[in-house]
């Protein structure tokens, strides 16, 4: 049997990343699978640019903004584009 890699890694997250980065620091060969192509590459990350995830911050309040926990949630879950099959 003729391998692909050593190693397959489904997910181009950053998540999958690090675990091929780690995997290839460590002389195995890795097969990374996205399934978005490279459009996808980086995951919900890529689309961060450093930011960090605040709910219902005193500036969001001053500003009139509504947030809580509850639509934190709803906005990550949609994002996320779960299906009814997800847990």
């Amino acid at each position: 049997m003729n391998n692909v890699a050593d190693v397959i890694v489904i997910g181009g997250g950053i998540a999958g990343i690090v675990a091929s980065l780690e995997l290839l620091d460590r002389g195995r060969s890795v097969c990374l699978v996205e399934r978005t192509g490279g459009s996808g590459f980086g995951g919900l990350a890529a689309w961060a640019f450093g930011g960090i995830f605040i709910v219902d911050s005193p500036i969001q309040r001053k500003m009139g903004m509504q947030d809580s926990p509850a639509i934190a949630l709803t906005d990550w879950c949609s994002a996320a584009e779960f299906t009814p099959n997800d847990a």
